[in-house]
């Protein structure tokens, strides 16, 4: 015997959402490269990144970003400090870029 029950509308759009926000961020990257790009043009690649990453229920992203002169490195850094998602952020270890990558952890 099968157990029916009715499902209200808003429980229909409900799930239709969640199933569509899976498709439309399920092709969302854990690294964003931004070397050789210009540090006032980054801000907003960098928080749709953040963004993306979060709603797609990623736990850990990386940014590479390299060593250069280190502008790219202190906006990346201070956009982090600030961002309301972002629990943690750190250098990757030497073997995986050193102070060239920031690995970033999201709240859950």
């Amino acid at each position: 015997m099968v157990d029916c029950a009715k499902v209200s509308r808003r429980e229909q759009r409900k799930e239709q959402r969640k199933s569509a926000k899976f498709e439309i961020y399920s092709d969302v990257s854990y690294k964003l490269d931004i070397r050789g790009e210009r540090a006032i043009e980054i801000e907003n690649k960098v928080e749709r990144f953040i963004d993306d990453a979060y709603i797609a229920s990623l736990n850990r992203v990386e940014i590479i970003h390299g060593k250069g002169t280190g502008a790219l490195k202190k906006v990346v850094r201070e956009l982090l400090s600030k961002h309301p998602k972002v629990k943690n952020f750190y250098f990757a270890p030497v073997e995986a870029g050193g102070e060239g990558v920031t690995i970033i952890e999201f709240l859950e």
